[in-house]
Parts: structure tokens; C-alpha cells; sequence
């Protein structure tokens, strides 16, 4: 078991990345933040981390890309897709590929932490399964 959960948070956008890991280090959790979702897959481990905040639309590879990557090699911890895109074909999308939850910009704060504190358990509880 992890103990303070990492919470990955992946956005091209600086002012979204720096208002989320302010929230989220606000609750107590630890943060990595990445730029894109090449710089993730590349720099990030993520057999320490408990969940990522993802961007869909991103430049390079899109938050659905960085998901069926991470679906191809384990590690897979919990994704939260954290988008601008209500777009109901993306959502569905994310959710096939194992989303654990599909969030709009803007998000209150309260439902963004509520969708950490879920995916961060359901990761604790697959590390102790594995035990």
C-alpha cells in the first residue's frame, strides 16, 4: 500500500495544472505533473502512482491515446479524464478503455476530489489484492 497516494496530474494548459495540484495537495495528497501525455508516459512511474488526472485534448497524444497506451503495458492506475470536451463520443470512449470517472472543466472541487478519493481506493485495494 502507498503511503501518501501520488496523484499524476496531465493538462497542456499551466493554469489548470498549477489550480489542480494546489486542490490536490490541498487534501493531502502528493502530485507529478506533465505537461503532455508523451512527457507522462515518458518520465512518469506509474507503478507509484494511485491516479492520474488526465486532459483529453492534448498536442502530441490525446488523453484517449495515453489511456489505450497504459491499458497496453501494467501498470494501469485509476484514470480520471479532467476535459473541456463534453462530448458524449469521448466520454463513452473513456469509459470503455476503464475510466474511472469523465469530469468537465470547469469541475467544482469538492467532485474532483471525490473522484480522487474513489480512484486512489480502488488502488489501494487492487495493491493489497496483488499481495
Amino acid at each position: 500500500m502507498l503511503d501518501t497516494p501520488i496523484v499524476a496530474i496531465v493538462d497542456d494548459e499551466d493554469a489548470i495544472r498549477e489550480a489542480l495540484d494546489d486542490l490536490v495537495r490541498s487534501c493531502g495528497y502528493e502530485t507529478q505533473l506533465y505537461k503532455s501525455g508523451i512527457d507522462f508516459l515518458a518520465y512518469g512511474r506509474r507503478d507509484c502512482i494511485s491516479c492520474i488526472l488526465l486532459d483529453v485534448n492534448m498536442p502530441g497524444l490525446n488523453g484517449l491515446e495515453v489511456q489505450e497506451r497504459m491499458n497496453a503495458e501494467p501498470p494501469k492506475p485509476p484514470v480520471i479524464f479532467f476535459t473541456s470536451h463534453a462530448d458524449e463520443t469521448l466520454r463513452k470512449s473513456a469509459f470503455l478503455g476503464g475510466a474511472s470517472a469523465y469530469l468537465t472543466k470547469p469541475a467544482d472541487a469538492s467532485s474532483v476530489i471525490d473522484c480522487i478519493e474513489a480512484a486512489t481506493r480502488a488502488c489501494e485495494f487492487q495493491h493489497v489484492a496483488e499481495l
